[in-house]
């Protein structure tokens, strides 16, 4: 995790342990202490300063020192051996270094009981040498007062010029403003804000915000120093456009943020009629931007500069307009509208790719829109009326769609990393974690900018691999990196630290994740239902039942299932048979299917009508072994737990074990499930059945722990 989140014990106690691992490293240094820490050296660098009144050299000095004392002392090393073995490759300039912090030499270390530095403990000193001392420096500083007060008169512009400081690389690029009066234009302008983003974003050692993080300044009232400050960057470019036929006018402005000084401003005023047309005026643009704050370009970041797969300028023109679409997708809960906007966009890029079937940009967003209309369903709700098979063929013409334009994208383009990063997404959906990690792998390989490694994915990917303490990392890293990006963190990166984290059991971790995500959408219905799953699996049902209640009350169209499954666990058949009706019904409201509830069927076949139950069951084990077939979320869904407790329920003891067996997840809703659920009683005091939960608590504690090391490592947990 970034330094910057540490607390002050923490951040020294953190720089102390990665400079101690790194003793006897001769290349390690400032550079490499402040990557390990996840920080700028220039942030480094004012932090210790701030904290220690000491440069992060003279830190990383300090410790090297300290444990050459303890060497001296404990061990009775010679001066060379401890010199070394503390990280000084020079026993001359150790000893110097030694003699400055503790006053005297290291030969001497054994004779003494103080092994502080003696560095700012000025009363310690011998009275005699201070008054000597003292005296001299009175009379030498009346002899220099005068040499260099003429001595700044002359040259005092040049000693301010070199304590001047150039502000770190870091730059935000605002929302283009469209100053046509034809507003479906606004494309056009905001196509060209985003290639010239990404154009800067794909040069090194220049820090870019994303396009996430300046799209919520599209219409602020608020100052450029305002804006800087909350984004974290020293300059900031607006930009605004019209267009009028083929002309197109751009104002763009550069300025240094905390002084509001223009550094570039400038009108770009082209005919784009062609494909180079447009990358040649945004390459112009970015690479001025660029050389305005020194950003020294290599001939060969250049060329990043320039790919755009097609010559033809209205298939560009159609994919540019798909994006818009989609940008305004952004934000938008409601599921119809979104679905509209998905086949608008769909529509938009199928016509690039009608006039330039190698263009490969609008081939991953088409995979990607059908991706999330696999999700999202058609308009109206037709998807839920559809039977379970006919859901299942539907979702994978979409998958197939998707498939084939990732494929179609890397057969053009065989170092296309967005394209590697669907395919990865898109076989993870599907199950098939070794395909996925195996174009994850790709894309890392590929990938021009740290804000396109999936971090994310691959913490999925990993989760449901079950290989948890590598799930969690990654998505630290996912959070670490928007964090460094001075980005709002994204909504998906939350939530999903909020539920892995509460599901390995570090609930009041998750649960500050979903209060972050509460200030973030203010979705108090959401906030309440993963308050109540945190609440449900850690056992506390009361609280589950209580917040539940209160959450119908106020809004009768919002449920969540926990509230039921409480009333189960606390063996309340009446209140649980009362909420699972009360949950369908909603759901019907809602158009949504459920005859497949088997909640509905186990209270059926407690009260003896089994006509009823026996249906749904089959359905029920239709799809759980569907999900186990295709390998589906194994960590979420649970699908050998759920069958198993269909199994149990109707005392068909040996295919519930059977199920179990088979079972791989050990997370703490595994457990949960597997302790509380009274679908279980029919097996619960099977010996089998008690070794499995031991098994799988075992496993669980062994990972939870681990996982703890990394949280207090990053300064997540105490």
């Amino acid at each position: 995790m970034n330094g910057s989140f540490f607390n002050t014990q923490e951040f020294l106690e953190r720089l102390t342990e990665i400079t101690k691992a790194n003793l006897t490293n001769p290349q390690f240094g400032v550079s490499e202490l402040a990557r390990e820490m996840g920080m700028s050296r220039s942030n480094l660098h004012l932090r210790v300063k701030k904290i220690t009144k000491t440069s992060a050299s003279q830190f990383i000095n300090q410790v090297r020192l300290k444990k050459a004392m303890e060497l001296l002392k404990k061990e009775s090393l010679t001066v060379s051996e401890a010199a070394f073995e503390s990280g000084f490759h020079s026993v001359t300039y150790f000893t110097k270094c030694f003699s400055d912090y503790y006053g005297y030499p290291p030969g001497e270390a054994g004779k003494h009981d103080e092994t502080e530095a003696i560095t700012g403990n000025f009363q310690k000193e011998n009275p005699v040498n201070f008054k000597k001392w003292t005296i001299i420096t009175v009379l030498v500083l009346a002899i220099l007062i005068p040499v260099v007060a003429v001595t700044y008169t002359i040259f005092s512009n040049k000693i301010s010029a070199s304590k001047s400081v150039e502000p770190e690389k870091t730059i935000a690029v605002l929302p283009f403003k469209n100053d046509s009066r034809d507003t479906t234009n606004a494309y056009f302008i905001n196509g060209l804000m985003e290639s010239i983003l990404n154009n800067l974003s794909n040069t090194p050692d220049l820090n870019v915000r994303s396009r996430t993080s300046v799209e919520s300044y599209r219409n602020t009232t608020k100052s450029l120093p305002e804006i800087a400050k909350e984004l974290g960057v020293n300059y900031i470019v607006e930009g605004s456009g019209q267009k009028y036929g083929d002309l197109v006018v751009l104002n763009i402005q550069l300025l240094e943020a905390n002084t509001d000084r223009h550094l570039l401003s400038k009108q770009y005023r082209r005919e784009v009629k062609e494909v180079k047309d447009f990358t040649g005026l945004q390459n112009e643009i970015a690479l001025n931007l660029a050389s305005e704050i020194k950003q020294t370009i290599k001939p060969e970041e250049v060329k990043w500069y320039k790919e755009i797969s097609t010559e033809n300028f209205e298939a560009l023109s159609l994919y540019l307009q798909g994006m818009e679409v989609q940008r305004l997708i952004q934000g938008n809960a409601n599921r119809n509208e979104i679905t509209i906007k998905l086949f608008q966009a769909r529509d938009k890029f199928k016509k690039a790719l009608e006039l330039d079937s190698t263009f490969t940009l609008p081939m991953v967003q088409l995979g990607w829109v059908y991706n999330s209309l696999s999700s999202n369903r058609p308009v109206g709700n037709e998807y839920d009326s559809l039977s379970y098979n006919a859901r299942i063929s539907f979702d994978k013409d979409y998958f197939d769609s998707a498939l084939y334009y990732a494929n179609r994208a890397i057969h053009f383009d065989k170092e296309y990393a967005s394209a590697y990063t669907l395919l990865g997404h898109l076989y993870f959906s599907r199950g098939n974690n070794d395909k996925a990690l195996e174009n994850y792998e790709q894309a890392l390989q590929y990938v021009k900018s740290e804000k396109m490694i999936p971090y994310r994915a691959l913490g999925d990917l990993y989760f449901h691999k079950g290989e948890y303490p590598k799930s969690i990392e990654y998505h630290y890293k996912q959070l670490q990196m928007e964090h460094e990006n001075k980005q709002n963190p994204e909504y998906w990166t939350l939530l999903h630290l909020y539920d892995k984290l509460g599901r390995l059991g570090f609930i009041e971790e998750s649960n500050k994740y979903s209060n972050w995500l509460l200030k973030l959408n203010n979705d108090t219905t959401g906030h309440v239902h993963r308050l109540m799953f945190n609440h449900y699996i850690i056992g506390n049902y009361d609280s589950v039942i209580h917040l539940g209640q209160k959450r119908f009350e106020i809004d009768s169209a919002s449920f969540s299932w926990t509230l039921p499954w409480a009333w189960f666990a606390k063996k309340n058949l009446p209140e649980a048979t009362k909420w699972l009706h009360t949950f369908n019904r909603v759901l019907k409201l809602q158009g949504r299917q459920t005859e497949g509830d088997y909640g509905l069927s186990f209270i059926y076949f407690l009260n003896g009508e089994t006509e009823k139950a026996i249906p749904l069951f089959n359905l029920a084990i239709q799809f759980f072994n569907n999900q186990i077939e295709n390998n589906l979320s194994p960590e979420t869904t649970i699908p050998h737990i759920h069958s198993a407790s269909i199994y149990s329920s109707m005392n068909e003891k040996e295919k519930a074990l059977e199920s179990l067996r088979k079972n791989k997840s050990t997370n703490l809703f595994t457990l949960a499930t597997l302790k509380s659920c009274p679908r279980f009683d029919n097996v619960r005091n099977e010996p089998e059945f008690q070794k499995i939960v031991k098994e799988m608590e075992t496993s669980y504690l062994k990972h939870h722990e681990q996982i703890g090391k990394f949280l207090r490592k990053v300064g997540e947990i105490e």
